[in-house]
């Protein structure tokens, strides 16, 4: 049950971290374009450094997605995927029904 509270406050938490990274980097642009008095040389790479974090987590998230569906695939032998055999079965049914009524 722990883990499960533990686990509801972690996903709103990432998305306020990122909300944040998002809007003061596009703050940070606006005063860089808008402002050219307060701006600093080093507020665009800022804005884009915290702007593209959110890009990245994503794409990183994609990545390991990827890998880890193809290093830890089971083997088709071991497991037999239950939407394979239900499709399997649904075909089969359906091509028996398509016979009957013909």
């Amino acid at each position: 049950m722990e883990a499960n509270e533990e686990r509801s406050f972690i996903i709103p938490l990432i998305c306020t971290f990122f909300c944040l990274c998002v809007t003061i980097g596009g703050l940070l642009l606006v005063v860089y374009v808008f402002v050219p008095d307060l701006s600093r040389p080093w507020q665009p790479v800022a804005a884009l450094a915290l702007i593209c974090s959110t890009w990245l987590f994503w794409l990183m998230a994609y990545i390991y997605a990827c890998i880890k569906h193809c290093l830890f695939r089971p083997n088709d032998n071991d497991h037999k995927h239950p939407v394979a055999a239900r499709n399997a079965s649904m075909s089969v049914s359906s091509a028996h029904q398509g016979r009957c009524s013909a």
